[in-house]
Order: C-alpha cells, then sequence, then structure tokens
C-alpha cells in the first residue's frame, strides 16, 4: 500500500509482508499487472480523442478478436457472465464490464492508449498495444498508478510521488531539500472530471462501496486472471491511496 498526498509526498508505504524476511518493495520495484483498475486511462484516452462521450452507450454483445498470425480467438469474458445490450458509460465504467471496455479500447486504438499512458499519465513500464491493455495485461508499479491517478484527483496535473522531504546533517543543518514536482495541465481538465464522475460512481453504486465510508473517495477496483491480483486505486480530495493484494510468488500449478 502507498499512500500520497495531491503534492506527491509519500505518508505512508509499505512494501512487502515482512521485512526482515524479504526487502523487496513491490511498490516501486514490483510489476504487476492492475487489472481492471487500468480501465480509467482507457477510457480517458477514448474521452480525449473524441472516440467516446459520457453520453455514450457501449455494446455488451460478446466480443470476439481474431489474431491473424496464430488464427486463435480471444473473447474477454465479464466477472460473472452477463452478456447482451449495452451499458451507459457510467454504468460500465462502475461495474467494471470487461466488453464494453475493450469495446473502447479497439475504437480508440491501442497503440493511442499506451501513448496516453506514457506521455500523459507518467508509467514507465512496458506496455504492448494490445486489446487486453483494456484489461490491465500490462505490468505497473502501484507508484505508477499512484502517478496516473493524480491526473485525474488534480484535474489534468500529474503529481510526481517523492518520499524524502529533507536531509539533515550530524549538526543539524539542512543537506539538501526537496520540492513537490508538478507537470501542470498534462491533461483536458474536462476530461479529467469526466472520469473523477465515473469514479465516483464506483464508490457510491459500483464494485467499490466498501469505500463509500471514506468522505469524498473515488477509485477503481482492479482484479486479476485466477484472482492472483486485487487492486483498489482511489483518493479524496487530499490524500492517493493504492492498494495491492496478492501472493508475492504465484505457482501457476498450484495456483498458490
Amino acid at each position: 500500500f502507498v499512500l500520497m498526498d495531491r503534492e506527491g509526498r509519500i505518508k505512508a508505504m509499505a512494501g512487502g509482508y515482512d521485512f526482515q524476511r524479504n526487502q523487496y518493495n513491490v511498490i516501486y520495484q514490483g510489476r504487476r499487472q492492475p487489472g481492471s483498475s487500468f480501465k480509467p486511462f482507457v477510457y480517458a484516452t477514448a474521452l480525449s480523442r473524441g472516440v467516446l462521450s459520457p453520453r455514450d452507450r457501449i455494446s455488451n454483445e460478446r466480443f470476439i478478436w481474431r489474431d491473424p498470425a496464430s488464427g486463435k480467438n480471444w473473447i474477454p469474458k465479464n466477472s460473472g457472465g452477463g452478456y447482451g445490450g449495452s451499458y451507459s458509460v457510467a454504468s460500465a465504467f462502475a461495474h467494471s464490464k470487461n466488453v464494453p471496455a475493450v469495446r473502447v479500447a479497439e475504437a480508440v486504438g491501442p497503440d493511442a492508449v499506451v501513448a496516453y499512458a506514457h506521455d500523459i499519465f507518467g508509467f514507465e513500464s512496458k506496455l504492448d498495444p494490445v486489446l487486453s491493455l483494456a484489461l490491465g495485461s500490462g505490468a505497473v508499479s502501484p507508484l505508477e498508478m499512484a502517478r496516473g491517478y493524480s491526473v485525474f484527483q488534480s484535474g489534468g496535473d500529474r503529481v510526481e510521488p517523492y518520499g524524502i522531504y529533507r536531509i539533515i546533517g550530524p549538526e543539524g543543518q539542512v543537506l539538501k531539500t526537496y520540492e513537490p514536482e508538478i507537470d501542470q495541465n498534462v491533461f483536458d481538465p474536462n476530461v479529467s472530471e469526466q472520469i473523477d464522475d465515473f469514479m465516483r460512481g464506483v464508490v457510491t453504486m459500483g464494485t467499490g462501496k466498501v469505500a463509500r465510508s471514506i468522505e469524498g473517495a473515488r477509485g477503481k477496483t482492479g482484479t486479476t486472471q485466477d484472482n492472483r491480483d486485487a487492486w483498489f486505486c482511489g483518493y479524496n480530495s487530499k490524500l492517493i491511496g493504492i492498494g495491492w493484494i496478492a501472493n508475492e510468488s504465484f505457482d501457476s500449478a498450484t495456483k498458490r
């Protein structure tokens, strides 16, 4: 878990289960699939590019993509099933429907999603331009997610997380200080506000209702294949919190 304020100061960080057992800090060293908690960046790209409107409805009919190289079909599934009809953008987002999200990624193009993720939302990890990126198939760090979500919290500015405020020498002298690093106006504030509204809907009526006890909470849940990872990435007016629950390692044979 990592918690930072709206100027990027890291207030708390738990980078693993037991520091004495393992010093690996997953917050900035780890790369794991974020699942549906990556969807805000897909929807934001589509809204910014004008291929999606907040008033649109998105088809929930089964989606089949055929790999031209292998000839195999990829069929994304909704958690809990349920196909057919259509959803409003707000409802598809709040209830984390996978098929509509993939359709949005197809409409705007995976290349655009990757470009926005890197250039606007500050991701540094390699992201493949594939449709499954809409479901969080690219591995990223929790600290990158905090940086990306800061754009929605701030209304279009990107905040750089940092954990050291000042360095003080043995005689009490200040050797170095660090100031907030905020890239202003990296993203359309109107689109940021739209995504902010959608993430409020996640908390009030969607998959993140357990966070309703937090005043003004917004956020997005994420679960990966075989429940390997569970995320909640959210914020209110003052703080951003990125929570990740999983095993540090995964045995595909035993599914531990």
